[in-house]
């Protein structure tokens, strides 16, 4: 539906979230896990994502949420 959705974050070390192009969140460098979130409003229909990530030394995590639901890997196409 039309509407403003809300996406959180969650990474050790560097991540960066682009929506339709335009990037929405910046949780990039070198970190411990560390939340981030950006509100972007979308018109029901399909839309472009692409999520950066990079991974250095010590703990991994990688988690993307939109409106507190997990989004895997079955919610896109590709």
């Amino acid at each position: 539906d039309n509407d403003y959705y809300k996406f959180d974050l969650k990474s050790d070390d560097a991540s960066v979230l682009y929506v339709d192009g335009a990037k929405l969140i910046d949780n990039d460098n070198a970190h411990g896990v560390t939340s981030m979130t950006g509100t972007k409003f979308l018109r029901r229909g399909v839309h472009s994502f692409r999520l950066d990530y990079a991974q250095q030394q010590g703990s991994q995590a990688l988690i993307l949420n939109m409106n507190e639901e997990l989004l895997t890997e079955n919610r896109f196409a590709h």
